[in-house]
């Protein structure tokens, strides 16, 4: 266990038992640890408020602010809200408890580093679709991937020698399974 002071480190041992509030600013500079996060700028709050008890302690996690990502329509840059609570438990024990929110501390341990937590809980607040209000999104990147876009429930036959076949080797699998229903 190393005594330098980390950022997202803390210190459990020697509080009393009750409330203690820590706060945390979190920037774009946070998420660069994280590959592949998808969040481009940050500008988000986190309270986080430990409740020590006797045999457990339990975190609240405040989180309000907004984050700068990609619209899953046009790769622009969105701004999103966040804006969530969750409540995490800590206890001591030497054995994963497979419950995600319980966090369990080796008996020799002496602060929590809430970093991975923070970050975990950012990322589940956001949408599962990040897009851009009908007509706010890039109309020429959203032209050039419809370029690209397969649709598999279009009518239009290029080839006009597969309408005149009546070859049943030559059914798509695709309009097989449309007649299942």
């Amino acid at each position: 266990m190393s005594n330098t002071k980390r950022p997202f480190s803390v210190p459990f041992v020697g509080l009393k038992n009750g409330k203690h509030e820590f706060e945390f600013d979190i920037a774009q500079s946070f998420f660069e640890e994280y590959e592949y996060s998808g969040i481009e700028d940050a500008n988000v709050q986190v309270k986080f408020v430990l409740d020590k008890k006797d045999t457990i302690l339990v975190g609240e996690f405040f989180i309000e602010g907004q984050v700068v990502t990609a619209c899953d329509r046009c790769t622009d840059s969105l701004e999103v809200p966040v804006n969530a609570d969750f409540v995490q438990y800590f206890n001591f024990g030497t054995e994963d408890s497979g419950d995600d929110s319980l966090t369990i501390l080796h008996p020799d341990e002496y602060q929590i580093d809430v970093k991975d937590l923070i970050y975990e809980f950012i990322i589940i607040s956001l949408p599962s679709r990040a897009l851009h209000p009908e007509g706010e999104c890039n109309e020429e990147m959203k032209a050039a991937m419809e370029k690209h876009i397969v649709n598999l429930n279009s009518d239009d036959d290029d080839d006009e020698e597969e309408e005149d076949d009546d070859d049943d080797d030559d059914i798509s699998p695709w309009s097989t399974l449309k007649d299942l229903n």
